[in-house]
């Protein structure tokens, strides 16, 4: 029987368990961008009359949200004054030395910048420089991105700045138990789940890495990779009247058909098909074949390549105007993010057409030129030299070959350097988080390492209403007692097997760890906080002795940054699945066994270090 107070909820209760499966799906799905998703919560539980207005709103002025978007800032200082990229340029030496001295030199530098600079960014920065360095060394740059973004999670876990989760995962901390996390103190385990990390990359998992066409490579014509375009064929074609077979014949032989359009109906694309006027084709196929296709006279490439504006093979030179083929990588803090093709108007903006869209090594089956661009979609363009160039200074997305010439302020540099250690020793006397983030943000735009502009683009706005949302689900959960529901069923498990409490840890820690592979991993953090402290809570009450919450905490706070097995769960992953040509499999090749090893290696370690 259950108490009276949780019976009278059962509403309650009901609906918000209802809105915690459906953000996960939204997000898992991607149905919805996460910071729709966030936004959708605090209405759902505003109307629903679950919590308050003030409380509903009350994670839009939430200390954890605050310090996440001043951190942001201070991350921007260290990219646009070029000190990432000092450091990053530095493996050119190591290439020449073996695919492993490499690698180890990429997670050298990768690591410990992670650890005291949002992840994000620093992968962000570090991925052209070690496309750069694999295309001098002639090396496939596929050997090393996964590892490079793994080993940004590994350096993440390390410090309370080092990923934005720690800082979610403290935040909760303090408001709930009054104790924050200190900067180093999940160091101890942290860095035993590096020399983990680091053994199993270099030995195993650099085998099961596939080597494949990088971005840089196919930009300059070389690689096999795969885009997407639609084509239409025009009345004066010479292919209208003929055979669909014919089209795929010859030179084009490596291009597939995979829908042909006629007006309003989707047809099978037969290869005894006789084509007609006005036929639209979706089209999959390599660079070069795609360009053989373009140079058919009455075949016209869509959306935005017109015959016109593109007259020659990249390199060469016809009416006086050279072209290049290139390929940029949205950002993870893209205004142009959501927003389609025609929308932005490639032309008119910046001077390139756009040929095809590659997104997460699979081909878009809708209009390229009605689709929403989402973060890590790579654009292969054609412009002039100039053009391209110009590219370079975009904050909108990343120009893989030739990014390590990008301007930045190098003589800005040292006040980064100054800014960012300035934060690291202030909390290394335990002074207020939010007010060392927003003095370190605020020293970063006074000091012009940022501009005020460039640090309003930096945050990144889809993470931070996220977080609103996900601390309001998470306070909803708490005061509907949907919080203690979960926790009953997971410890009925435990409890089922008479297993000691420290099972708990792993199995929080796995729970952890699946919810994060399959969404935000500060979704997951924000939720599985509190379920860490009504366990600690459970156990005390069960042992008769208090209990520290700190190694729960810590199953959350590891397991929530392990999201090694999809390109989903860590931004970082999903902005290297384009341009390292991966696929869905590579994730899980590589990184289901790791994810396996840090689950072994965490359960043992955090019961050793903050005994239960």
């Amino acid at each position: 029987m259950l108490p009276v107070a949780f019976a009278a909820s059962t509403f309650d209760v009901g609906f918000v368990l209802f809105l915690l499966v459906g953000a996960v799906l939204l997000m898992a799905l991607e149905i919805l961008s996460f910071d729709l998703v966030g936004l959708l919560m605090i209405v759902a539980l505003m109307l629903g009359g679950i919590l308050a207005p003030a409380d509903a709103l009350d994670g839009l002025s939430n200390p954890a949200l605050v310090t996440v978007g001043a951190m942001f800032v201070v991350s921007a200082g260290f990219s646009k004054t070029g000190a990432i990229n000092f450091v990053g340029l530095r493996l050119t030496k190591f290439a020449a030395r073996g695919e492993a001295s490499l690698l180890l030199a990429i997670m050298a530098v990768v690591m410990p910048l992670s650890a005291f600079v949002n992840n994000t960014p620093v992968v962000v920065v570090m991925l052209p420089i070690v496309i750069l360095v694999c295309d001098r060394a002639g090396r496939p740059a596929s050997k090393f991105l996964i590892p490079m973004s793994y080993a940004s999670i590994f350096g993440g876990t390390c410090t309370l700045i080092g990923t934005s989760t720690n800082l979610l995962i403290s935040e909760q901390l303090r408001q709930l138990r009054g104790q924050p996390l200190g900067l180093f103190e999940m160091a101890p385990v942290g860095l035993l789940l590096v020399a983990t990390g680091v053994v199993y990359l270099v030995v195993v998992g650099r085998r099961l890495l596939p080597d494949r066409a990088t971005v840089s490579g196919i930009a300059g014509g070389a690689g096999l990779r795969e885009y997407l375009t639609e084509v239409q064929i025009l009345g004066r074609s010479r292919w209208v009247g003929k055979k669909l077979a014919e089209l795929t014949s010859g030179e084009s032989s490596d291009l597939k058909i995979l829908q042909l359009i006629r007006g309003d109906a989707i047809l099978y694309p037969n290869p005894q098909e006789v084509l007609r006027a006005k036929d639209l084709l979706l089209v999959a196929g390599n660079v070069n074949a795609i360009y053989q296709l373009h140079q058919q006279d009455g075949v016209e490439i869509l959306p935005e390549l017109r015959r016109k504006e593109m007259e020659e093979r990249p390199g060469e030179k016809v009416r006086g105007v050279e072209m290049t083929l290139a390929e940029v990588v949205l950002t993870p803090t893209s205004r142009l993010l959501g927003r389609t093709i025609n929308e932005i108007s490639f032309r008119a903006r910046y001077g390139v057409v756009v040929f095809a869209i590659l997104r997460r090594g699979a081909h878009l089956r809708e209009k390229i030129g009605d689709a929403p661009l989402r973060m890590g979609d790579t654009l292969l363009v054609q412009g002039t030299p100039e053009a391209i160039e110009n590219l370079r200074a975009a904050e909108a997305f990343i120009l893989v070959e030739g990014v390590a010439r990008r301007v930045v302020r190098r003589k800005k540099a040292p006040w980064a350097i100054l800014v960012g250690l300035g934060v690291i020793g202030a909390l290394s006397f335990e002074a207020p988080i939010v007010v060392v983030a927003l003095a370190g943000a605020t020293a970063m735009v006074i000091t012009r390492c940022v501009t005020l502009k460039e640090a309003y683009e930096a945050i990144d706005w889809t993470v931070l209403f996220l977080i609103a949302g996900m601390l309001a689900l998470g306070k909803a959960m708490s005061e509907t007692q949907a919080l203690t529901l979960i926790v009953d069923q997971l410890l009925g498990v435990v409890q089922s097997v008479d297993a000691p409490p420290f099972v708990l840890i792993s199995g929080l820690y796995l729970l952890t760890a699946i919810l994060t592979e399959l969404v935000s991993n500060n979704a997951t953090a924000i939720l599985m906080t509190p379920v860490a402290l009504e366990i600690a809570e459970r156990v005390s009450a069960d042992l008769g002795r208090p209990v520290s919450p700190i190694p729960f905490i810590m199953a959350v706070l590891f397991a929530a940054s392990a999201s090694f097995s999809t390109p989903i769960g860590y931004q970082t992953n999903t902005f290297v699945y384009g341009p390292g040509g991966y696929k869905f499999s590579d994730y899980i090749k590589v990184g289901l066994p790791l994810a396996i090893l840090f689950w072994i290696v965490a359960s043992i370690s955090i019961p050793l270090v903050w005994p239960i």
